[in-house]
């Protein structure tokens, strides 16, 4: 079509890998967003299970203080 020697089924083969791979670098970085968030709710999981084993015990709470 555009008069290069280069046949076409060969360039359009090229712009669809080159599409494909834009969209597999984006969902990768949502994927690696979403992680980073999972890891950070696991974390706050731990800290509190910790608390849960105090409370059984007895002890007081750690978390906020209520409003009055």
């Amino acid at each position: 079509r555009d008069g290069d020697l280069i046949p076409d089924e060969i360039e359009d083969a090229a712009d669809k890998v080159k599409s494909t791979a834009k969209e597999v670098k984006r969902r990768a970085k949502n994927v690696k967003k979403e992680i980073k968030d999972v890891v950070d709710a696991a974390k706050e999981v731990g800290n509190q299970l910790g608390d849960v084993g105090a409370a059984v015990k007895g002890k007081k709470r750690q978390g906020r203080k209520k409003k009055k």
